[in-house]
């Protein structure tokens, strides 16, 4: 497999099949050590964004609004505390927003944070054929809060307006929380090559498209341990990457002059380094409650990824690209990946009964490394279907661990063998 870079696939119907994961399993409470959330933030001062707005103005009040993101970056007055109010409307953008300035700490009055007044008001729509991510983040300590990001490509096959991701971060403690992404040429949301990333409520969906890069819908890429001045916040952390409460649907590669590898609703990404540094990511992550649907690859995908714990989420009726070739497809996928838990999920899978097509090893549960590193994998408490047959639906490659799973079925009704 594999993605160098982060960054459609017309939307897909979804069969009625995909309600059948809601109702094939009931989830036990959550661990209260998985309880674990981003920091929140409180605005110790207020600069304010409108479409009616103007770059030459104060934007120190709603009277005096700048009109983009990139000149409230760009002005240098931004500093730790400060809460960027971006109104209703739209905002087209022909080139990328680069965010550039950080904020100083991981506590409430640490970030700069940039949020829509109202939810998901703030549209920031592509309006430039072919160009390349819609906001990048290059500071740290950033929290984007409740957008909407319209790469442009909807009902499109060809010439796209983005072929990029549309929120793109490589600084450190960054949160994106409660944006809407989607019709993105590469990733919804992306992040890489630092620490300290959370992905809270959003929703992405028809983006991977059309780029060349193996991009999905939510996707961490080569995380790195960083040099700061720690919090208790951070000291206290069980987790510094977290995945939650999202929704990642009819995400897909389209691309025709490379092979398909990943289109995936939620993708962790080489977190082993081994494409780059060599050095493995050495803490903890964890992907919750999350909802994932309709997508080219995988539901949740962990490739050469350790140390995660995968609670609570439902996948159903992913790796629907029929041109990926690879007989490894699953909901839920462990390949070359050690030291991961995998508990209270839900996965239905829908396989095909043609021979000749690549989606007849669709199954609930791939757990797999073909002699490479795969070790300490464990699955509990986890329903896994194929609603095209009503059997169990898994492979796994290790023959103890192949044993022991079907006891982990906690299904609302039999199962063949």
């Amino acid at each position: 497999m594999k993605s160098s870079r982060f960054t459609k696939n017309a939307a897909k119907s979804i069969p009625a099949i995909s309600t059948a994961i809601i109702t094939i399993a009931t989830l036990s409470n959550i661990p209260a050590s998985h309880a674990q959330t981003a920091t929140g933030y409180s605005c110790v001062r207020n600069w304010y964004v409108s479409q009616n707005g103007s770059d030459r103005a104060g934007g120190s009040s709603t009277a005096t609004p700048w009109r983009t993101l990139q000149h409230a970056d760009s002005s240098g007055l931004l500093r730790a505390g400060d809460c960027v109010n971006v109104a209703p409307g739209t905002y087209p953008v022909t080139v990328a927003t680069y965010l550039s300035h950080s904020g100083n700490a991981n506590s409430p009055t640490g970030y700069i944070v940039y949020r829509s007044t109202t939810p998901r008001g703030a549209k920031i729509v592509a309006s430039a054929q072919n160009m390349g991510d819609i906001i990048d983040i290059q500071g740290n300590y950033v929290i984007i809060d409740g957008f909407e990001i319209n790469g442009g490509n909807a009902g499109l096959s060809r010439s796209p307006f983005t072929n990029g991701t549309g929120l793109y971060a490589t600084g450190h403690h960054f949160q994106a929380v409660n944006n809407l992404v989607h019709d993105c040429g590469g990733s919804g949301i992306a992040m890489g090559y630092k620490d300290w990333y959370w992905v809270v409520g959003n929703t992405a969906y028809n983006n991977a498209f059309f780029s060349p890069y193996h991009t999905s819908g939510i996707a961490i890429f080569e995380p790195r341990a960083v040099s700061f001045t720690p919090t208790s916040a951070d000291t206290g952390a069980v987790y510094h990457i977290i995945i939650k409460n999202n929704v990642s649907h009819n995400n897909s590669e389209r691309y025709v002059r490379t092979a398909h590898t990943d289109g995936n609703g939620i993708i962790l990404d080489d977190f082993r380094n081994s494409q780059a540094s060599g050095t493995p990511y050495p803490y903890r992550s964890l992907i919750q409650s999350n909802t994932v649907y309709a997508n080219g690859g995988s539901g949740i995908h962990l490739y050469e990824t350790d140390h995660v714990t995968i609670d609570s989420n439902k996948a159903f009726n992913n790796d629907q690209d029929a041109t990926m070739v690879a007989s490894w497809r699953g909901e839920l996928y462990n390949g070359f990946a050690s030291n991961n838990t995998w508990t209270n999920n839900q996965a239905a899978a829908t396989s095909v009964t043609a021979p000749t097509d690549w989606r007849r090893y669709n199954t609930a549960v791939v757990d797999a490394h073909s002699g490479a590193a795969n070790v300490n994998v464990v699955w509990s408490n986890n329903a896994n279907i194929d609603t095209r047959t009503g059997a169990r639906s898994y492979f796994i490659d290790d023959p103890t661990r192949a044993a022991a799973f079907p006891k982990n079925n906690p299904l609302g009704r039999p199962l063949s063998p």
